[in-house]
């Protein structure tokens, strides 16, 4: 029995005393130190640590205070040719002389060091200074020059060249009602879903330029009171038009404006009792365009888009005559954007 009491008291004495010096461990924190260089922790005028700072200007250094584990301490900084020294000296002491070749550089203010608390001294600037922190201390992440501050940007919606088809609604405003004219009960449609593709490219993320095709859903009527009719207007359109976008993030709302050319092909079938008689007529023109619209880029190759335009098909008749078509087209169209370019 008087064995083991024996083992139990040395085994306390070493865990008190263990625990003693690990309480007594004092952090020396020193921050933008020249890379490579020797710094050197000093305890009133003696030197109980040496460390050498890491390539992010970065070394801890631990310092064992005496007791009672505290004192109040001025702290000094002794730039050299060689080494940098940081001196925590009791405020009741003189420091010892900086070195030969060296220049002292005092932090203002008499400080509470405790064991608890570590001492980042930061050298970056022309004065040194110190912040005391209760606890243990992480550094922020080193920031290049030039760019503090500056958050690094999220993806973007991209430049270059890119692919895009997709379908819409669209609707003449005037053909219809020029199909049917007066006649009673007339039926049909002035307009539909068509289908559009093409490509764009972004010269930057706010200017680029577009040419494309449009292929509307052909106008129909039909109808008569004594005789009847079957009317059909198809028209083939090609797009050209700068684009002005306003980026934000990765959709990007931009509008257009160009010049549009088109092809079309009217083709009317009347029939009177027995006979039947059917009308053709031919159009091309130049005209301008109009619209606007928003990209979403959902992943760095392909963006989902939505545009509004208004077209001006405009011409005379192929064969010399004096058929005309002066309309405009409205198309709200949907679709799908393949970026082509890295």
């Amino acid at each position: 029995m008087t064995r083991l009491g024996r083992l139990l008291a040395i085994a306390a004495a070493l865990h008190v005393t263990a625990g003693a010096t690990t309480a007594a461990a004092q952090t020396v924190m020193v921050r933008n130190a020249p890379p490579g260089m020797t710094v050197e922790a000093l305890l009133n005028d003696a030197v109980v640590a040496t460390g050498t700072a890491s390539p992010e200007g970065l070394v801890s250094l631990e310092v064992k205070l005496p007791e009672p584990g505290e004192m109040d301490a001025n702290i000094y900084v002794d730039v050299c040719e060689q080494s940098r020294r940081v001196a925590v000296v009791d405020r009741n002491k003189r420091p010892a002389p900086e070195p030969a070749g060296c220049t002292r550089r005092d932090i203002s203010g008499i400080f509470w060091v405790r064991r608890v608390n570590t001492l980042v001294v930061d050298l970056g600037g022309t004065q040194p200074s110190m912040l005391l922190v209760k606890g243990s201390y992480t550094p922020p992440k080193p920031t290049v020059e030039g760019e503090e501050g500056v958050e690094a940007p999220g993806r973007q919606a991209p430049t270059g060249l890119a692919l895009f088809g997709g379908t819409g609604l669209g609707k003449f405003r005037d053909q219809f009602l020029i199909a049917c004219g007066n006649v009673s009960g007339c039926d049909g449609n002035a307009g539909g879903f068509g289908y559009s593709f093409g490509a764009t490219f972004w010269i930057n993320r706010w200017l680029g330029a577009e040419g494309g095709y449009l292929k509307p859903r052909a106008v129909t009527a039909h109808g008569g009171d004594g005789f009847s009719f079957d009317s059909q207007f198809d028209v083939d359109i090609f797009t050209v038009a700068a684009k002005v976008g306003v980026p934000a993030g990765i959709a990007r709302i931009y509008g257009l404006v160009g010049t549009n050319y088109h092809q079309s092909t009217l083709t009317l079938t009347e029939t009177i009792a027995l006979a039947t008689q059917t009308f053709n007529q031919q159009t091309h023109g130049w005209g301008w365009l109009f619209g606007g619209g928003t990209e979403i880029w959902v992943t760095p190759k392909v963006a989902l888009y939505g545009e509004v335009s208004l077209a001006q098909t405009k011409g005379k008749a192929e064969n010399g005559g004096d058929g005309l078509i002066d309309d405009r087209l409205r198309f709200i169209g949907f679709g799908v954007k393949v970026r082509l370019s890295r």
